[in-house]
């Protein structure tokens, strides 16, 4: 993705965002009976499940006018950083 755009200092910019449909079908009832031709209806059931995920990119530019600024941002991203390695369901 490449992009140019002007933005102000905490302006929230909407990128771009990937769309998933996913359609899983369930078939449930009495072994053999749900299978019979014509009656196997009567015994069991289907169900269709729909399910929607959206993942959009969100990003807020934020104008550093000092060092003490920039170590600041930097220690608190470092600290995001570890938080999501730590949330990591492999790691555990």
């Amino acid at each position: 993705m490449n992009t140019e755009v002007v933005l102000k200092d905490n302006q929230v910019l909407v990128m771009d965002g990937l769309m998933r449909t996913t359609t899983t079908d369930t078939t449930s009832g009495i072994p053999i009976l749900k299978d019979l031709p014509y009656i196997g209806k009567l015994f069991g059931s289907e169900t269709t499940t729909f399910k929607k995920t959206e993942l959009m990119i969100f990003i807020t530019p934020h104008v550093i006018s000092n060092s003490e600024d920039s170590e600041f941002v930097t220690r608190k991203f470092k600290k995001r950083l570890t938080n999501l390695k730590n949330l990591d369901p492999r790691r555990s």
